[in-house]
């Protein structure tokens, strides 16, 4: 199970998905971008996370973990510096 937190207040928002429903990662070849977005099957719509200096280590942690889990799951790696339309 994958819990996130987010929110820019005094609050987090949880949301608890298991983490074999996982489709693809989205990030960006711009290196100062700090966004992740992550898909998921199933799902009416995606997770944009800002994830700080963190984004690539989020994304190696849970590569790994779905791979040695058997989970079969995509990475895009996009030019754009926003990522907000995919």
């Amino acid at each position: 199970m994958i819990t996130m937190d987010f929110g820019p207040f005094n609050y987090n928002l949880h949301r608890k998905v298991p983490i074999d429903q996982i489709d693809a990662f989205t990030t960006s070849q711009k290196d100062k971008n700090n966004e992740l977005v992550i898909h998921f099957r199933g799902q009416e719509y995606d997770e944009r996370y800002l994830a700080k200096k963190h984004a690539n280590n989020i994304v190696r942690v849970l590569q790994r973990i779905l791979t040695v889990k058997g989970v079969v799951f995509n990475c895009y790696r996009v030019p754009d510096k926003k990522l907000r339309t995919f």
